[in-house]
């Protein structure tokens, strides 16, 4: 029985974190026509979208943030009203990736 629900919220159109953050991505590219003209050389929507998700895969393994990290950065690429915002949000997952790397260049204190 408790399935049922279940099914009907997911046939309602309930979305994945990465899934709104991708739509906002799509958003803004789509709203920043120069840019756009530029980034997707003829993509449509619906490929830049599969591109975000594929792209949003692809740095979640590569990092490897614990979960917290992780939907920060996604609520905070939903939440970017631009992309400057959305490279902003980049920024705690660069740092955990310097972390990483044994021979990351450390800045001088």
């Amino acid at each position: 029985m408790i399935a049922a629900p279940c099914l009907l919220v997911l046939a309602l159109g309930c979305k994945s974190p990465e899934e709104r953050a991708c739509e906002n991505t799509v958003k803004i590219i789509e709203q920043s026509g120069a840019a756009a003209e530029r980034s997707g050389a003829g993509k449509s929507e619906k490929d830049r979208y599969r591109d975000c998700l594929e792209s949003l895969g692809r740095l979640r393994q590569q990092i490897q943030p614990d979960e917290e990290m992780w939907f920060a950065y996604l609520r905070c690429l939903n939440a970017a009203d631009s992309m400057s915002a959305q490279f902003e949000c980049l920024a705690p997952l660069t740092e955990l990736q310097n972390q990483q790397t044994p021979n990351a260049e450390q800045p001088s204190r």
